[in-house]
């Protein structure tokens, strides 16, 4: 098993490093693209930028395989050149992926809708997420379709892309109207997010508010680089500054996956602290409990020793004592020569059958020869003919059980009995005791008044302790004039391994 694993291991090691080469290839390729058609700005940036977002992607899947922020990291970074690539492609393929590259900053809304658990946690979340790819999805179709491509220089030393236009509506006026659309539409999608992370920030815990920062910040960073540039398309800026505000984004960018994914494994570190914490407490009631309990089982045990000697002394013990007297004045009187001897003699042999069938009992309460010789069966049935509340519905199942296990459900059935002729003034009991899926289940039911509760006797909480100390667990289900279940549920494969 080890092996295995440590194979699978060697495997997901050699699949992250092969990831991030092709990461490594891709960006490369694509900064080596735009250099050489002298498209972009800062190509260092644009390349840091692109690999951030690849390699910080692949890093957020490995570490949060559940999540899709990782994937849709990974996404932004592979279209993030697409478009260089794209000069490598048909006409047709390349135009199409300008729009896939417009379109792509869907995708960091996504991101910061969903962040950090991968989700949105409400509908005003969905709903922008949904509205804003369609939106960047038309609006950038519609520019490819319309671009005026006259003020081109394209020529053998130029390179110009392919655009949809070629083929179909080119339009300088539509072209102008759609920038003016998605430059005015940007800082009202960076608005819109900041209420969906506000919505969100509203509804998470205290600690789950400290996972959040990171959003936040990438949401000033990101969105405010990208805002200040879609406000600087409005009026229109000299080149020089147009070109200084996409530097800006692009080292935007550069940031924002890195900050993503250190909140990411932030959150993931906390979640673990949080249930490290939790399972901590619960380890601590365990152990409190199981302390309890064992407390219970030796007071339990001390009150069982107590209650035999008395029954000792006030029952056997007293027959015997007279026994000892009548056969003494037996044996004077037969000394004397008087009568009566043998009906004393008589009567002292009625007062030790009464002695043994006292001391029967006695046993019985300790451990019933009868589970021992025959099964729970056979001793199941027994307490059924004993029990001074008749016994309406009785299953037992067939064959022998584990001993720990036939001495358990014994003493479930003989307590739950011994309760509903003390308290529950109740006409008619249940029992069944049977077998499914390598458990013992163990139901005694009565319809008596109810309100039965561990909390209103030893009886109970001994017979838990008892069901608990073979890995079972024990309900109650006692509601005010609606009966009695006692039920016990008792794994058979923790005997067998016992």
């Amino acid at each position: 098993m080890r092996g295995v694993t440590s194979l699978r291991a060697a495997t997901r090691r050699r699949i992250w490093l092969a990831a991030a080469a092709l990461s490594l290839a891709w960006a490369v390729g694509g900064a080596a693209i735009g250099a050489g058609h002298g498209w972009g700005g800062d190509h260092l940036l644009e390349f840091l930028s692109c690999l951030a977002f690849l390699l910080s992607g692949l890093f957020a899947i490995h570490r949060r395989s559940g999540n899709p922020i990782g994937v849709l990291l990974v996404v932004y970074g592979f279209v993030f050149y697409l478009g260089f690539w794209a000069s490598l492609f048909p006409p047709v393929l390349e135009a199409l992926s300008a729009v896939a590259v417009g379109a792509a900053n869907a995708l960091l809304v996504h991101i910061a809708v969903i962040y950090p658990t991968g989700r949105a946690v409400a509908r005003f979340g969905r709903v922008l997420t949904f509205a804003v790819y369609t939106w960047n999805i038309t609006l950038y179709a519609a520019l490819e379709v319309t671009l005026d491509r006259s003020p081109w220089q394209c020529d053998a030393s130029h390179y110009c892309r392919a655009t949809l236009s070629l083929w179909l509506w080119p339009s300088a006026d539509i072209e102008r109207t759609v920038w003016t659309l998605l430059n005015a539409s940007t800082p009202i999608i960076v608005a819109l997010i900041a209420l969906a992370l506000r919505q969100r920030w509203r509804l998470s815990s205290v600690a789950e508010r400290a996972g959040l920062r990171p959003s936040w910040i990438a949401l000033v960073v990101l969105g405010g680089a990208t805002s200040v540039k879609a406000v600087g398309g409005l009026i229109h800026l000299s080149d020089m500054w147009a070109r200084t505000l996409a530097d800006l984004q692009v080292l935007a960018q550069l940031a924002a996956p890195i900050v993503i994914v250190y909140g990411l494994v932030h959150s993931q570190l906390a979640e673990l602290a949080r249930r490290n914490a939790e399972l901590a407490e619960t380890v601590q009631a365990q152990l409190l409990e199981v302390r309890a309990s064992r407390a219970r089982i030796v007071a339990a045990g001390d009150t069982e020793r107590r209650r035999v000697e008395r029954d000792l002394h006030d029952g056997a013990q007293q027959r015997l004592l007279s026994v000892i007297v009548a056969l003494r004045a037996a044996e004077r009187k037969a000394l004397a020569g008087s009568p009566g001897t043998a009906a004393m003699i008589a009567q002292a042999g009625d007062e030790l059958r009464a002695a043994i069938e006292e001391l029967r009992a006695i046993a019985r309460g300790i451990h019933p020869s009868i589970l021992t010789d025959a099964g729970l069966g056979p001793a199941v049935r027994a307490l059924a003919d004993r029990s001074p509340i008749p016994v309406g519905d009785l299953q037992v199942p067939a064959g022998r059980l584990p001993p720990t296990i036939e001495v358990t459900a014994y003493f479930v059935v003989a307590e739950a009995l011994a309760n509903a002729a003390k308290h529950a003034q109740a006409a008619t009991v249940a029992i069944r005791v049977e077998r499914n899926a390598g458990l013992l289940h163990v139901v005694v039911s009565d319809d008596g008044v109810g309100g039965a509760a561990f909390a209103r006797g030893s009886g109970l909480r001994g017979l838990a302790d008892r069901v608990a100390a073979v890995s079972g667990g024990l309900d109650v289900v006692s509601a005010p004039g609606a009966g009695t279940v006692i039920r016990a549920t008792i794994p058979l494969a923790e005997a067998v391994r016992a």
